[in-house]
């Protein structure tokens, strides 16, 4: 049947022929090209035979195509594992169930209006394949101008809505929601590895060693600095007896009180572990916890991954941004380690809520501040103008 096409003519043979042709293009030239694919069988052979008896070549194999694309069937396929590869598939579907795709959010408060618009457009187009007149062309392009702008009316009231939200958060101070807000519509930042000056400021650094080496220089000379500390200063303040209490293993109940204080949605540390963990975390978490606290009150040390900090630095926005000096180092300490720092804040406040300060340091006395000072002496003030 080949031999009575013309050899003018351009001859395409497709079909299954369930044949491996292999890769040895130099054997068959003209016929197989470099990009062949597994190894030759019988029928790979007889298929060969015949296309260079012809003058035919094969076309998959004179291109660089994916290996999905150059045949139909993998010869290396195992028809045991298809069984295995159903019962997986059927089980992923029934306790995972498909997928969703995601839509924003416009998109599924206004799921009924939007199936009904496209229910219509559907079906105009339907009509317009089925009878192509000027009416139906014309009823069809209407339909989807449409449904194009009520997509965008959508849209734009969807954006109102978020702005209007935006500006409740501002407007009553809830900078939390008002950030998240704004991440949920912008999407993710992209982070890059910005270039730095070095200490002196005369050479830009661009490779990531040389500025973690940088940034890590730059804080060990801004945190640890070394204080100088007045004994006569100590001396002079007044002595009060020895609070022995303060010496005292932390409790269950201390434990518990000061996870309850920790704020939620807090960015964790090195440890990975959410502040949400340690407070819905169980009893029996909550115990061991303490154990550990205990442990380390009578050792008179904290493991190293308590004290160890992950420093996130932020553009204090003045200045070049390129110098370490316009940027702010936030410390981000592992869960543990604060709800400990809490446990010994407590006791301090607990400690120092026994007139023990002056009235100076109020700011530092629980429920005093500053504002109260400030009251008292504006009030002193407009009753001296008063005499």
């Amino acid at each position: 049947m080949l031999s009575a096409v013309s050899k003018v003519d351009k001859l395409i043979v497709l079909g299954e022929f369930n044949a491996c042709i292999g890769t040895d293009h130099a054997a068959w030239q003209g016929v197989l090209g470099p990009n062949g694919l597994d190894s030759c069988n019988d029928n790979g052979f007889l298929l060969l035979r015949s296309f260079a008896e012809h003058r035919l070549l094969l076309t998959n194999t004179f291109f660089r195509l994916p290996t999905r694309e150059k045949a139909t069937l993998g010869s290396d396929c195992n028809p045991d594992e298809d069984p295995k590869v159903r019962g997986r598939q059927s089980t992923a579907l029934e306790v995972l169930g498909r997928a969703c795709r995601p839509h924003q959010d416009w998109f599924d408060v206004n799921n009924a209006d939007i199936s009904n618009l496209l229910a219509e457009k559907n079906g105009l187009h339907k009509a317009y394949m089925v009878l192509r007149t000027d009416a139906t062309k014309s009823a069809l392009f209407r339909c989807r101008c449409l449904v194009q702008q009520r997509l965008w009316e959508m849209q734009d009231a969807r954006m109102i809505r978020k702005a209007e939200k935006i500006q409740g958060y501002a407007d009553h101070n809830e900078m939390k929601n008002f950030f998240k807000a704004i991440k949920a519509i912008n999407g993710p930042c992209i982070k890059v590895t910005a270039p730095l000056l070095n200490s002196d400021g005369t050479t830009l650094l661009t490779e990531k060693s040389q500025i973690l080496k940088c940034w890590a220089e730059h804080f060990r000379n801004v945190l640890n600095c070394s204080s100088a500390i007045s004994d006569a200063a100590i001396d002079r303040l007044p002595q009060v007896d020895t609070n022995n209490d303060l010496d005292l293993p932390p409790s269950l109940q201390k434990t518990i009180r000061a996870v309850q204080q920790i704020s939620s949605g807090k960015a964790r540390g090195s440890d990975a572990i959410q502040p949400e963990v340690y407070k819905h975390g169980e009893p029996k978490l909550m115990a061991e916890l303490t154990t550990i606290f205990q442990e380390m009150w009578r050792q008179g040390q904290n493991p190293q991954g308590v004290e160890d900090a992950t420093i996130v630095h932020l553009y204090k926005r003045k200045g070049n941004r390129q110098f370490c000096d316009n940027h702010r180092g936030i410390s981000l300490l592992n869960i543990a380690g604060k709800i400990f720092a809490r446990i010994l804040l407590n006791r301090l406040n607990g400690h120092l809520d026994q007139d023990l300060l002056p009235e100076s340091q109020c700011c530092f006395c629980r429920h005093r501040g500053t504002t109260d000072m400030n009251f008292a002496a504006r009030q002193q003030q407009e009753k001296c103008k008063e005499i």
